[in-house]
């Protein structure tokens, strides 16, 4: 077993924890460690995550959701604004048009 392989040979998997404990806190284990006949190796890269961005985090993580839910809804009404815009211009030609006369 060297640096990039577990017991089993396979490369090791970088993953990352998004639960309360262990909130951004990346770890290498087994591609296997699921199965029976894993070897089941588990490392941490990072240390503990901190009391206070134990509190932060969550926080953090919960306003960037709703800040991309926005952005989402901000585009979806930025596509409607060309259609309604050419509209409007054409509703002011026909009236100036229409004044002409």
């Amino acid at each position: 077993m060297d640096n990039n392989t577990c017991r089993c040979g396979l490369p090791l998997e970088l993953k990352t924890l998004w639960t309360d404990l262990n909130l951004g806190r990346r770890f290498l284990a087994c591609q296997r460690r699921r199965e029976v006949g894993g070897c089941g190796l588990f490392v941490w890269c990072d240390p503990p995550t901190c009391p206070r961005c134990k509190d932060t985090m969550p926080e953090l993580l919960n306003s960037n959701s709703r800040l991309r839910e926005e952005n989402m809804f901000l585009k979806s009404k930025n596509k409607e604004f060309p259609w309604k815009i050419w509209l409007l211009g054409f509703i002011c030609g026909v009236v100036i048009m229409w004044m002409k006369r």
